[in-house]
């Protein structure tokens, strides 16, 4: 029986796997006759526009077992608005603003969205 590809990919999210472990396994579905072209597509479209879904899916040995927080979901909104220019993030310390840094860089990394990615931390 396959197992749809959102469900293994939530799956993927929800275990506890190391980043290693995690991109390996999504390489080797990419690369897996089980699933369509259009399935393993629409995977990376989801990964590629969602920051939120790129940091449970492959950083959820990070996240496990936590909810992610309201401004969290809003700082990753800001990220993924392409009509931004320039996005200004002031939180309070301790707040994940350098993981969530990391987490978007990996996913700009990985997906090549931008040709170059300006970070002033």
């Amino acid at each position: 029986m396959k197992i749809p590809i959102n469900e293994l990919l939530d799956t993927i999210g929800s275990v506890s796997l190391s980043l290693y472990d995690r991109m390996s396994l999504i390489i080797s579905l990419r690369q897996s006759p089980d699933y369509t072209k259009a399935e393993k597509r629409k995977l990376y479209e989801r990964l590629e526009s969602s920051s939120k879904y790129f940091a449970q899916v492959c950083f959820g040995h990070i996240l496990q077992g936590k909810d992610i927080p309201d401004f969290h979901t809003d700082i990753y909104a800001g990220l993924d608005d392409s009509s931004l220019t320039y996005l200004g993030v002031i939180v309070f310390r301790q707040a994940a603003k350098s993981t969530i840094k990391v987490i978007k860089v990996c996913q700009l990394a990985c997906t090549q969205r931008t040709k170059y990615t300006l970070l002033i931390s």
